[in-house]
């Protein structure tokens, strides 16, 4: 993973950054770049399910200078490893560049895991 941080109540949460500030910045859009992630996301799930009482393997969020359309094979590939109870291998997807993503990791930041 990129970095790892905690929150306010001291619990683990991992970051993965994908793609570069350049003047053409695809990040997550990139279907190679998405799989690769992808990839060592699915492991760190695996770890975390063979491994619960480890409190080093936080949940993940992917943060990345562009994320796919809601409706193009990326963002349907990223709805699947993000399940709204947050089960899967994925917490979050945030882009670095919107004001909305920017305030949910201040939200994780101050409040902590769901």
């Amino acid at each position: 993973m990129s970095f790892r941080a905690t929150d306010t109540n001291g619990a683990v949460w991992l970051f993965d950054v994908s793609g570069a500030y350049s003047s053409t910045r695809p990040g997550l859009k990139r279907m190679d770049v998405l799989w690769k992630t992808l990839g060592r996301a699915g492991v760190l799930h695996e770890a975390r399910r063979r491994h619960p009482d480890r409190d080093d393997l936080g949940p993940l969020v992917l943060l990345s200078t562009d994320v796919p359309p809601a409706r193009s094979a990326g963002g349907r590939v990223l709805r699947t490893v993000r399940p709204d109870d947050h089960s899967g291998p994925v917490h979050d997807v945030i882009e670095l560049l919107d004001g909305e993503g920017l305030a949910q990791l201040q939200h994780y930041a101050l409040n902590g895991r769901p």
